[in-house]
């Protein structure tokens, strides 16, 4: 793939261009999609090869505007995309539960752009002349033309604002050919545009000067200021005065080089005031980025880390790993790898899962807000130093993590004008400024304002985010009072943390007084809402505060102690972790015992309804509303554990245990040993299927037929009988015992249909057609009971289920139509996010292909993809399972040393049923074809081969037995 000039239409790849109007894609310029199938495709464009959950795809596409059925709403629009790319139709990728644009077949104009326009080292006027008429040739008109607006706002502002700093580098660079002339009519043009941009002015300034019209350059320097004045209150910068000083001197040999502008980097545009006075910084850091594989960026609370480091990373391929919400060290390690968009697996090790996707990653991984769990975020960063060969990692923190490979930048407060001045060009004054005419307009800032605000920031230290709280109560209260009322309460924190830093007490002084303003009610509200971990609904402040909730609730809101939610659908608030902090900190010991429980209670409460719901056909709705509040569920039942509540912590996990086993959340499946612990009240059936369920995800089949026998003793409802044969049933199949497993599927089907539990009758009907599919019988009348039974209950999970027991009976006598079952598996698996169908489909859908799939390149390369597919996932159980898969294919190619290979290199996974017949039949054909020397030389060498290794040369294989395509 070229990476310079225009696309070669010859190469395999997706060109978009997007620096112009018409948006175009593909081979030749056709036309970008309209509608949705367009809004998809700058959502996944703009993604850069990283892929998007379904949830953010359907918010992207549709946003307020929802359809009735979101999912299969996307997938129709997916499909509508895919035709619209013709040929590059197959680089929607779909990973996990969520798709992408394939990275290394996707080439878009605005990345050649951005490459072209960052200067190179000792680079000549010259070079960057032709570098920059180079990159400004791409662009045929606005960034992003009709998303600009809403989708690519971001991108299109960042595109617009690059395309401005070529245009003054190429100025400059015309200046220093001495084609003067040609240079001042460029900036005239682009002063006119961007009258505030300085290093403009101070361009077209030295451009008068050296043309011997110093009365132009003077002009130029008036303009600037009285707009500068006028719009932003503020003076020109030292930068510039200095070469006003050297015009009105006429010394022209001491004007910067590039105009008398910022020697650093370019300053923010308008719009982006909370980065005032941070230009050498961001540059010092993208420099350390540039050299260094590990950056922290260290400061106190409420500094700008997040924002600086957000700068930093957006010209760079990056993943966000935020642990602001995160409480527990033991969540650290699956918090990154939802953020690394790692796909989990039963029984694969979360870390084995991260180390295979950080092995295809180049790029940044910032990992925000470290402080609070120190230790876990320096082995969490130390994890991915070494298992990302590529990976840098940019750390946000108030103290170093103290790694050998770590590389500390301080940031400082913002810069605070000089004592006994009032500088309104001082940045932390800049920033108080700007953010308080967002809600007073008429502020003048006099000498009497200034003197005032430069008073106040200096109370604040010059911390950008108690500077931005303070000046959101500029209009209510005026300035004298805000410094007053502020400079009052600094002994506040001194004696609610009376080790916190002066910096920390001066923003925590900002927030008391915030708080003081609410009576009473809304206080106990503001302290007893810290509670929630992640976002909450009404009804969940309700639970916590009493009916009161419904008028609290918009009341802090409305004071910007809590983020509103959207203006439709069901609202979700949050409290901004500083606030969260501060408000936990002002609860007493009685507060903090009677809220944990309220909160504890709660969840309980809620996970029995969730349990509930996902039996019937709103399980969608309840998904939903689990995932809502999933942030919260691993804090009250570490709370309800580590406190002795035994019954609540039973619970919460029978509540959860379905949700957690379809999402594969194994972190909370296993805390089930730590209820049992407890004693006779956590012994619930439920409890014991949690156990049961960890036992299965990581293949300890013996351990996790104990707990199914355990929750059989224990259960007391149809249900509970019910769903521990199930767990039994599980356990049997996996171990390849069919006939226990048939039986206790049987034995759960007559109590569920009993008992008119018709999705547990569901659950056993289709566990019962695997088994006896497995085992070799038909099990096609027990198939038209399970579909009678999935579609009686309604849950959109064991319907999905239903279809690849479908895909499973059907795979050998119609594969077509088993292909078919196992598609329409994974769709209606992923409308409810179910991870561990929609998994599990995928795998069947291989397999079947190896068997029956046409002996054609196509086969091939699909199968190839699954066995890339598997090795980046991590899993090494079904890595392993779907290099077995294969082993049909190779003998229908005949390639029969890879196969016997394949087979010693795979002799951990245990075969039984059609399978092993099938495995049999093959080794037997391999031994017919081979004589006896190299059929032990196959095995000889497969036998010590890893699975990587072994993954490598069946793909060779594979594609060595297949006719190339002309």
């Amino acid at each position: 793939m070229t990476t310079h000039g225009d696309p070669d239409p010859r190469e395999p790849v997706l060109v978009a261009r997007v620096l112009g109007e018409p948006l175009l894609v593909g081979h030749p310029d056709a036309s970008y999609p309209a509608g949705r199938p367009g809004r998809l495709l700058t959502a996944l464009l703009l993604a850069r090869g990283r892929s998007l959950t379904q949830q953010r795809l359907v918010d992207d596409v549709w946003g307020e505007e929802l359809p009735a059925d979101p999912r299969a709403a996307l997938h129709t629009t997916v499909a509508r995309l895919r035709r619209a790319l013709g040929p590059r139709g197959g680089d929607l990728d779909r990973v996990g539960t969520g798709y992408r644009l394939a990275r290394d077949h996707l080439l878009v104009d605005a990345e050649l752009f951005l490459e072209e326009a960052r200067p190179t080292p000792g680079e000549a006027p010259a070079q960057a002349l032709v570098r920059c008429e180079g990159a400004l040739a791409r662009w045929r008109g606005p960034a992003w033309a009709g998303h600009a607006d809403d989708l690519a706002r971001g991108e299109a502002s960042r595109l617009d604002a690059a395309r401005l700093e070529v245009r003054e580098q190429r100025a400059a660079a015309l200046l220093d050919l001495g084609r003067t002339a040609d240079a001042i009519g460029e900036l005239r043009v682009l002063v006119a545009e961007e009258p505030l941009r300085e290093r403009a002015v101070g361009l077209l300034m030295t451009g008068w000067h050296r043309a011997g019209d110093v009365g132009a350059a003077l002009e130029v320097w008036t303009d600037h200021r009285e707009r500068l004045a006028d719009e932003l209150g503020l003076d020109p910068s030292p930068a510039l005065v200095e070469l006003h000083r050297s015009v009105l001197q006429r010394r022209p040999e001491e004007e910067s080089p590039n105009g008398g502008g910022p020697a650093g980097p370019p300053a923010p545009a308008p719009g982006r005031p909370a980065l005032l006075g941070r230009e050498a910084a961001l540059g010092t850091l993208t420099q350390m980025l540039d050299l260094h594989r590990c950056v922290t960026l260290v400061g106190t609370g409420g500094v700008g880390k997040t924002s600086l480091a957000a700068t930093a990373v957006s010209g760079r391929d990056h993943w966000w790993v935020d642990l602001a919400r995160v409480t527990d060290p033991a969540l650290v390690v699956p918090t990154a790898a939802d953020a690394l968009g790692v796909d989990l697996h039963p029984g694969t090790p979360v870390e084995a899962s991260i180390a295979a996707r950080l092995a295809a990653l180049d790029g940044v991984v910032v990992v925000d807000n470290c402080e609070h769990l120190i230790a876990a975020a320096a082995d969490l960063v130390d994890r991915l130093l070494r298992a990302g060969p590529r990976v840098r990692v940019l750390a946000t923190s108030r103290e170093r993590l103290a790694l050998d490979e770590e590389r500390v930048l301080p940031l400082p407060p913002l810069q605070l004008p000089a004592p006994g001045t009032a500088d309104a060009g001082a940045p932390s004054v800049a920033l108080f400024l700007e953010r308080a005419r967002a809600v007073a307009p008429d502020l003048e800032p006099d000498d009497a304002v200034l003197a005032t605000v430069a008073d106040l920031v200096r109370r604040l230290d010059g911390l950008p985010l108690a500077i931005e709280l303070a000046a959101g109560r500029v209009g209510s209260v005026s300035l004298d009072d805000l410094r007053d009322r502020i400079v009052d309460r600094a002994d506040l924190l001194r004696t609610t943390s009376p080790r916190a830093s002066a910096r920390q007490r001066a923003l925590a002084s900002t927030i008391a007084w915030s708080y003081e303003l609410l009576d009473a009610e809304e206080q106990r509200a503001f302290r007893w809402l810290s509670r929630c971990a992640g976002s909450f609904d009404l009804a969940t402040a309700e639970a916590l505060l009493g009916p009161d909730a419904i008028d609290l609730v918009p009341a802090l809101a409305e004071r910007s102690l809590l983020v509103r939610p959207a203006t439709s659908g069901p609202g979700a608030y949050r409290m901004l972790e500083t606030l969260r902090s501060y408000a936990a900190s002002l609860l007493d010991a009685d507060e903090q015992e009677a809220l944990a429980l309220a909160h504890a209670r709660w969840l309980a409460g809620l996970a029995t309804d969730v349990g509930r719901g996902l039996l019937g056909p709103e399980e969608s709705r309840w998904t939903h509303r689990m995932d809502q509040a999933a942030a919260d569920l691993p804090v009250a039942l570490g709370w309800a554990i580590e406190h002795g509540e035994a019954a609540l912590a039973a619970e919460m996990l029978a509540g959860a245990h379905r949700w957690a086993y379809f999402r594969l959340r194994g972190d909370l499946l296993g805390r089930a040993h730590d209820a049992l612990a407890l004693g006779p009240a956590g012994r619930t059936a439920g409890v014991h299927l949690c156990a049961s369920a960890w036992h299965w995800m990581r293949g300890e089949h013996r351990e996790g037929r104990e707990q199914g026998e355990l929750a059989l003793a224990a259960a007391r409802t149809a249900h509970e009988l019910a769903a521990a044969r199930d767990a039994l049933s599980d356990n049997a199949l996996a171990e390849g015992d069919l006939d226990a497993s048939r039986r206790h599927s049987r034995e759960g089907l007559e109590v569920a249909t009993a008992a008119g539990e018709w999705t547990d009758a569901a659950a056993a009907a289709c566990a019962l057609v695997l088994a006896t599919t497995y085992a070799g019988d038909d099990a096609a009348p027990m198939l038209e009971e399970a579909h009678a039974l999935a579609h009686r209950g309604g849950s959109r999970s064991w319907i999905a289920f239903m279809h690849y027991a479908e895909g499973e009976v059907h795979a050998d006598r119609d594969p077509q139509r088993a292909l078919a079952a196992l598609a329409t598996a994974h769709r209606v698996a992923d409308e409810v996010d179910n991870r561990l169908v929609a998994g599990v489909a995928v795998t069947a859908e291989t397999a079947l292909l190896a068997r029956a799939g046409p002996l054609d390149r196509t086969t091939v390369e699909r199968c190839c993809a699954a066995v890339e597919h598997w090795r980046r996932s991590g899993s090494e159980r079904l890595f392993l399972t779907c290099l077995r898969n294969l082993v049909p294919l190779l003998d229908r190619l005949g390639a029969h040393a890879a196969l016997v290979e394949l087979v010693a290199a795979t002799e951990g996974q245990q075969a039984y049923g059609a399978e092993a017949d099938r495995l049999g039949v093959a080794l037997d054909r391999a031994a017919a074809a081979l004589d006896p020397d190299r059929m032990a030389a196959a095995r000889s060498a497969g036998s010590v081969r890893t699975l990587d290794a072994a993954a490598t040369a069946v793909v060779a294989a594979l594609r060595a037995s297949v006719t190339p395509a002309p």
